[in-house]
């Protein structure tokens, strides 16, 4: 990997790392706006899942900031006079910190890259001066001092060092051991380094005379140590590892050289190892340049990536529980919605056949109870019991109006103690097997009140209305006296003409009889033909059987004569009366049966209020009407909930795929940086 492209490795992984953040936080801002619209409602995600949210955007929000610096720091720490300025300088190639002997960096420099041609210095307070003011400012022996927690930052040309190119910054610290507060100087300026660089000097403990002999030794020994220090202490790698992280080079003997090559000054004598040394430094250079990229993603993404996939396979769980739990309660309020519907449509239909077949039973059981009732008016009208006078027009006049009081009564009376039961039967079967058809679409509150709908029914009165006073006001009694062996009277229950009076009879006698009264010739011819019958009929069995017959015959006839009373009157006029109003009745019987079943129908209706029936239906009963208003505003609501889950199943989907693709970067990132 070229040095180039090692430092745009860095980049690279930043670039996709802010990605991965800004679409989790898209994430997981659509949970929480989902969250804060929906949750009182619909209980979407349970408490530990909202407080997850809280905790993700505020890591989402300082990872985003961490992210968005578009630099690579780089922190040099170590002991005072340790050379990590001299290690700084030889790595951009020019003596830009004060180093070297009675030299110190009292205070954080921090050295990064510009586009402009420029070398100046940028102070707390935003000022800019002069590179030249740089040894007064940052030297230890200047006299104007900086404080040890104090920032000065280098703006340094990019062109002049490859380093600085890639957007990567050197930050040199005060040494370790110059105060006790260096932890808190640190915090403030290095905590969000991405590397950080131990410089220790190997030979300050050693005579220069010893150097060259104890070489091999020193470097054992430091080697060693380092290696301890970055194993058993910090942890931060293996002991495979560490052999290429620690590196053993002459920064002070590489940045004269440098220096002097850039200026085009002859070189100083080369001390013996010079070559070797130089590619030692190349080396570290190399490995610097691959390695600050590779561990700056480790150490600034590491961490965060393992957060990241933490964090998407909590939002995974979630959204998939979110999204069966949302599926469920779409598909339950959809049900509910079309079983409402349906219900409500197919409760109509079936009360209105409810009752009508109510209404068919009871027409049927009434017309029953009135067939058999009429054929028992004999005992009713036998009961009756009032001054008889056919010679006073008065007094009939009001017998016949009381007797029709005196039938209606009774007739009412007893329909009463036959049918009204049984109507109250019907009725209240109809009536619950209408709420029962409803029942369930009402809340469990209301039912109970609405059994209580069926007890007016148990109250309910038939008003028969029989009218039989209006049945009869065209009767007129027949009290004059007929033989019941007479030619008429025979001639009446030859033809079935009970009904009939006097006119009549005479009517049909005359057309049986004879053609035209005003044909005389005919019927003298016909009263000759009778005594011709009668003769020969004589002549046949004897004159003595004649006068017998005719003897019989005139004795009944004078037997019923006589016993034409005043009561023999009154019974014939209690018969006609019972077949004038039995025949009344049977022409007005269907009438008051349907009289009676719209008596019934209605009361079905005002009572229970179950029924849309456009005809008969006036008004609602207050509860259901209450409970109807209340079911069309649920149907509504079912309406707005289904619309509502289908949004939240959307979102969830796009939440999912979005996380799917988080999580393909996230292994992408891992394979390509992290791994």
């Amino acid at each position: 990997m070229s040095s180039s492209s090692s430092l745009k490795f860095f980049s690279e992984a930043k670039i996709l790392a802010s990605e991965i953040v800004t679409e989790l936080l898209d994430v997981i801002n659509s949970n929480d706006e989902i969250a804060d619209n929906h949750q009182q409602k619909y209980n979407i995600f349970d408490e530990a899942e909202l407080k997850n949210f809280t905790n993700f955007i505020e890591k989402l929000n300082l990872m985003s900031d961490i992210f968005k610096r578009n630099s690579m720091k780089v922190a040099f720490f170590g002991r005072t006079s340790n050379g990590k300025s001299t290690v700084i300088n030889a790595m951009l190639r020019d003596k830009i910190l004060p180093s070297g002997l009675g030299h110190t960096t009292n205070c954080f420099v921090q050295v990064e890259g510009t586009d402009s041609k420029d070398v100046y210095i940028i102070m707390e307070d935003g000022s800019r001066n002069n590179i030249q003011s740089l040894g007064q400012l940052a030297h230890a022996l200047s006299k104007v001092r900086l404080s040890s927690d104090s920032l000065l930052r280098i703006a340094w040309p990019k062109v002049l060092c490859p380093l600085l190119q890639d957007d990567v910054i050197f930050v040199d610290s005060p040494g370790i051991d110059l105060s006790a507060d260096v932890d808190k100087w640190i915090s403030k300026f290095c905590l969000d380094a991405d590397v950080f660089v131990l410089v220790a000097n190997a030979e300050s403990t050693l005579m220069q005379t010893k150097i060259h002999l104890t070489r091999v030794q020193v470097k054992q020994q430091h080697l060693e140590r380092c290696s301890a220090f970055l194993v058993d202490e910090l942890k931060v790698m293996t002991s495979s590892d560490v052999g290429r992280r620690i590196f053993f080079i002459s920064a002070l003997e590489m940045l004269e050289q440098y220096v002097n090559i850039s200026r085009s000054s002859s070189s100083c004598m080369q001390k013996e190892g010079f070559q070797e040394r130089l590619n030692e430094f190349a080396y570290f250079e190399n490995c610097f340049k691959e390695c600050i990229s590779k561990t700056a993603v480790k150490t600034k993404f590491g961490h965060h990536m393992v957060n990241l996939r933490d964090m998407t396979d909590a939002l995974t769980t979630s959204l998939e529980s979110a999204f069966s739990e949302r599926t469920q309660q779409h598909n339950e309020l959809e049900c509910r919605l079309n079983e409402i519907l349906n219900s409500n449509q197919g409760s109509h239909a079936k009360m209105e056949l409810t009752i009508r077949q109510a209404s068919e039973e009871l027409k049927h059981k009434l017309l029953s109870t009135l067939r058999r009732e009429m054929r028992q008016l004999e005992g009713i009208i036998d009961e009756y019991d009032r001054v008889f006078n056919p010679s006073d027009l008065e007094v009939m006049r009001l017998y016949r109006k009381d007797l029709s009081f005196h039938v209606e009564e009774n007739l009412s009376k007893n329909l009463h103690i036959k049918f009204t039961p049984m109507a109250k039967n019907i009725l209240v079967t109809a009536g619950h097997n209408m709420i029962e058809s409803i029942k369930y679409l009402l809340p469990d509150e209301k039912q109970a009140t609405l059994d209580t709908c069926t007890k007016p029914l148990l109250e309910f009165e038939v008003i028969y209305n029989l009218n039989c006073s209006g049945l009869c006001s065209d009767f007129m009694e027949d009290l004059e006296f007929h033989f019941s062996l007479g030619l008429s009277t025979l001639l009446t229950k030859f033809i079935g003409s009970s009904h009939m009076t006097d006119d009549e009879l005479t009517d049909t006698l005359l057309k049986k009889t004879t053609s035209s009264t005003k044909s005389l010739p005919f019927a003298s011819k016909s009263a000759i033909g009778v005594l011709a019958v009668l003769s020969l009929f004589a002549k046949l069995v004897g004159s003595r059987f004649i006068f017998t017959c005719l003897s019989l015959y005139g004795v009944v006839y004078m037997y019923e004569r006589v016993t034409w009373s005043l009561k023999a009157k009154e019974k014939a006029f209690k018969r006609q009366y019972i077949t004038h109003i039995r025949e009344q009745l049977r022409n007005v019987m269907h009438i008051l049966c349907s009289n009676c079943s719209c008596q019934i129908e209605r009361l079905i209706v005002s009572v229970l209020g179950l029924s849309e029936l456009d005809t008969l239906r006036k008004e609602i009963e207050r509860m259901v009407s209450a409970y109807q208003e209340e079911l069309a505003k649920h149907l509504q609501e079912c309406k707005r909930d289904c619309e509502v889950m289908d949004q939240l199943r959307a979102t969830s989907l796009s939440n999912k795929s979005s996380l799917f693709n988080i999580s393909n970067h996230l292994e992408r990132f891992k394979a390509k940086f992290i791994s």
